[in-house]
């Protein structure tokens, strides 16, 4: 793996994490019954990924041109792919493991962003004035009564059990 192909992973990485834990500060906003903040606070994390994926697509695209031009065998390409793929679900599955934490996190930021309305306070909020020990000390891991009333393909885990 060359450092083009490791930049293009960690983009791809940032853009798939911000994407799924935006959608903790929805649950923010309902458990905090603001849902307008909520949701301006939504539109901005989904508007930096969005952004990000600006930068990501010439990265990709000069790098499938290179190995075009280049002769690259299309088996390399697809292995590129692939660590392009593993890096999307590595960040898809560790951003779902995070909700629970960061759903506390964007409450009290949804409730810190009602008062001073202004991004540049809240993320200077979040970093410097304890922001980063509130994340610490509010991590959650997903409780186990909620994974026993997932369904899979249509059956509880309980049902399972049963059989």
């Amino acid at each position: 793996m060359d450092k083009q192909l490791l930049l293009i992973c960690a983009l791809t990485f940032i853009i798939h994490i911000i994407g799924t834990l935006a959608y903790s500060v929805r649950i923010a906003g309902i458990r905090t019954r603001r849902i307008a903040v909520s949701l301006a606070l939504f539109s901005i994390l989904m508007l930096l990924s969005r952004t990000s994926n600006s930068f990501l697509g010439p990265f990709l695209a000069k790098r499938v041109e290179t190995g075009i031009d280049q002769h690259v065998a299309a088996s390399t390409l697809l292995v590129d792919f692939r660590w392009l793929l593993f890096s999307a679900s590595l960040a898809t599955i560790l951003g779902a493991i995070l909700i629970p934490t960061f759903q506390r996190a964007f409450c009290r930021a949804v409730e810190h962003f009602q008062v001073h309305r202004s991004v540049p306070k809240l993320l200077l909020h979040a970093v410097f004035k304890g922001g980063l020990s509130y994340l610490e000390t509010s991590s959650k891991a997903i409780s186990k009564n909620r994974n026993s009333r997932v369904r899979w393909c249509g059956w509880r885990r309980a049902d399972w059990r049963e059989r």
